[in-house]
């Protein structure tokens, strides 16, 4: 399984271009704390099946390019500072077995 980890630089932005074969990617580190958006090209990942993104300064809203990813299982993305709805596409994946979202600024109904 290909893993990427991030860590250790607030900068994550500049690798929106990860090997297409990436599985597995984890973003976190608690001593310095990642910020900014989730890259839209997280979504050209067909082969993403686990994405770790909590406990940073991660804003911003989910994008729909991430919906895309459909082998995504795992999605963790809480203690940030997301914000807007959910769209409604996160129920197009399929295979989405966990997802951990808390302590953010979402609002609205997830059904």
């Amino acid at each position: 399984m290909a893993r990427l980890t991030w860590r250790g630089t607030p900068e994550y932005r500049r690798y929106i271009d990860p090997p297409l074969d990436i599985r597995d990617i984890l973003i976190s580190d608690r001593t310095d704390l990642h910020s900014g958006a989730i890259p839209l090209s997280l979504g050209n990942l067909s082969k993403l099946e686990s994405l770790s993104l909590f406990d940073n300064q991660i804003s911003g809203r989910i994008p729909s390019s991430l919906f895309k990813c459909k082998e995504l299982q795992f999605l963790s993305a809480s203690s940030n500072h997301l914000e807007g709805s959910l769209e409604v596409e996160i129920g197009d994946l399929s295979m989405l077995q966990f997802l951990y979202i808390g302590q953010n600024q979402f609002e609205g109904n997830v059904y």
